[in-house]
């Protein structure tokens, strides 16, 4: 993702963790719930959608899409990295790309998986 984006996704973050900025004080009755996001911030911390547990916001569908995107994605690099394996002429500047590219994938696989988890543990 790039930090244009993930820019703007950490300031939603801050606006929807922050009280004020939604017009009002967060009253005991309302069930906070957290959520892990797909994306880190510029600077590569985590980042955490802070809601109302009234049900799914926008936003958070548009992690879900993007969860689902990298998932697609990590797919499509291990059959590029079986293709390339299997090839006796690929070169060590293309494997060491293909072992970046799968390292990054699997800390996305890994992220999701982490929320993913994390929400069935506060389902069930």
């Amino acid at each position: 993702m790039s930090n244009g984006i993930a820019w703007i996704f950490e300031s939603l973050l801050r606006l929807l963790a922050d009280p004020a900025a939604r017009g009002g004080d967060r009253t005991m009755s309302d069930s906070p719930t957290t959520r892990l996001l797909p994306w880190v911030s510029p600077d590569g911390k985590t980042c955490i959608l802070l809601s109302d547990g009234r049900g799914e916001s926008a936003f958070s569908r548009v992690a879900d899409r993007m969860e689902d995107v990298q998932l697609e994605m990590a797919d499509g690099l291990l059959d590029h990295a079986a293709d390339l394996l299997g090839d006796d002429a690929a070169t060590d500047r293309q494997l060491r790309y293909l072992g970046e590219q799968l390292s990054a994938a699997l800390r996305d696989v890994r992220r999701v998986a982490g929320s993913r988890g994390a929400r069935l543990g506060a389902d069930g």
